[in-house]
């Protein structure tokens, strides 16, 4: 100890400054409060859309006429040599 003195005396006031700091706490985070209420609604709703195919065909048909039934269900996934 007698040997380096200034040195000690250094690393002692270093040491005293390695204390980590008191923790911080965190303000409480806000939220929204809404009061639950009781009520009867009706559950429906409606969505508009546009639908748009991936790519376009144009088809051309040897004899005139109208659809008069369409062989698929609504949201089926159609695969290749599926009847439309």
């Amino acid at each position: 100890m007698r040997r380096f003195p200034g040195a000690w005396a250094a690393m002692v006031i270093t040491m005293c400054g390695c204390r980590s700091p008191a923790p911080v706490e965190k303000p409480p985070t806000p939220v929204k409060v809404v009061r639950v209420e009781a009520r009867t609604e009706q559950s429906s709703a409606r969505y508009s859309a546009n639908i748009e195919p991936e790519t376009r065909v144009d088809a051309a048909f040897r004899v005139g006429g109208y659809v008069t039934d369409i062989a698929q269900v609504r949201g089926h996934i159609l695969q290749e040599g599926d009847t439309v």
